[in-house]
């Protein structure tokens, strides 16, 4: 089944790292798109569940970056019935203690520093190869 991260990063020296760790992890398997904010983001998510909704998708997120910034699309996302079960996880440089209880009130399911980015990078690793994602069809899931 086809793998893919969206990386939403602003930062082209933060994306340059995270998929040198991906190379250095041997996830050649997953795909990595980038968004460089929320609304281009939310864009790419709608645009790639269309179009294959068996894709196995998770999302990377900086919560500082221009326009929309990462708290904003969470709180977006959480509220599209298409988007509102993907799995989030927080890379950001922010370790304010409001940024992380935010974070984790709109549903992300992990919160990382990026100087740890390359244990982040194994932990996604690892996270793929025992864990289940729900089925990315949008609003048309049945329990």
């Amino acid at each position: 089944m086809k793998k893919i991260i969206v990386l939403v990063e602003d930062d082209d020296l933060d994306v340059e790292c995270f998929q040198r760790g991906i190379r250095k992890e041997s996830l050649a398997e997953t795909e990595v798109v980038r968004a460089s904010e929320g609304r281009e983001a939310l864009h790419t998510l709608r645009s790639i569940l269309k179009q294959d909704p068996a894709t196995n998708l998770v999302v990377v997120l900086d919560l500082n970056m221009p326009g929309m910034n990462g708290l904003e699309f969470l709180a977006e996302m959480r509220r599209d019935s298409m988007l509102r079960h993907l799995v989030v996880f927080v890379l950001t440089s922010s370790e304010h203690r409001s940024d992380v209880v935010k974070a984790y009130s709109l549903g992300v399911s992990g919160y990382s520093s990026k100087e740890k980015v390359n244990k982040f990078v194994r932990f996604l690793k690892e996270f793929f190869s025992v864990s289940i994602l729900p089925p990315c069809s949008g609003p048309n899931i049945s329990a």
